[in-house]
């Protein structure tokens, strides 16, 4: 995992809003500090951390779905041809039938306080992720209390069905975190749909 150095830029979590295109986003253009792609036969999905905001692209063939969640708008803004929707934060996406690809996003607000063992867990998760299947990303900006410092967590794991992603992103002058998830479908794999289709017709 390469990392870069970025100076922090003080944020509230109250501007956060997820922003989902159609097609890929050239990410580039924003200020990665960490990044890692993972590929298979079915699909290649990118991600990467941009501050104290992340942004991960799946590609299933043709199809291309990226999702930002970001405070500053800057950078999405050449986009906005491919904008599909934008949410604020703690606003569910229902299933969103996007490309051919089903999407879900779920974010909460919680306090530092009760954040702790959720962000100790997705810690040791983005430190274990490895193999073809799993990527795990995570910053803490360098700040003169360690334990108060500004941090970003992502992790995503695909299995048969999905590609889940989780994120955490914690402001620390709020004293508090913010945690998504997203899901989003992966087609029946060739393999499997052929075997149900010589099963039905024998």
């Amino acid at each position: 995992m390469i990392e870069y150095k970025i100076e922090y830029k003080e944020e509230r979590s109250a501007e956060l809003r997820l922003r989902v295109f159609r097609g890929a986003l050239d990410l580039s253009t924003f200020p990665v500090i960490a990044r890692r792609a993972i590929r298979s036969t079915r699909f290649v999905l990118d991600a990467c951390i941009i501050g104290a905001s992340h942004a991960v692209q799946l590609q299933m063939g043709n199809e291309i779905l990226t999702e930002v969640l970001a405070c500053g708008p800057d950078a999405v803004q050449r986009h906005q041809d491919q904008l599909l929707g934008m949410w604020p934060l703690g606003e569910a996406v229902e299933p969103l039938a996007a490309s051919g690809i089903a999407y879900s996003f779920t974010s909460e607000l919680v306090s530092l306080e009760d954040a702790e063992e959720s962000l100790a867990s997705l810690r040791l998760a983005t430190a274990e992720a490895a193999g073809v299947d799993k990527i795990g990303l995570s910053f803490r900006f360098p700040s003169a209390n360690e334990m108060r410092a500004p941090e970003t967590l992502l992790w995503a794991g695909a299995s048969d069905a999905a590609v889940s992603v989780w994120s955490a992103h914690v402001y620390p002058a709020e004293e508090v975190a913010v945690f998504s998830k997203s899901r989003i479908a992966l087609p029946e794999p060739v393999s499997r749909i052929n075997a149900e289709k010589e099963l039905i017709e024998v």
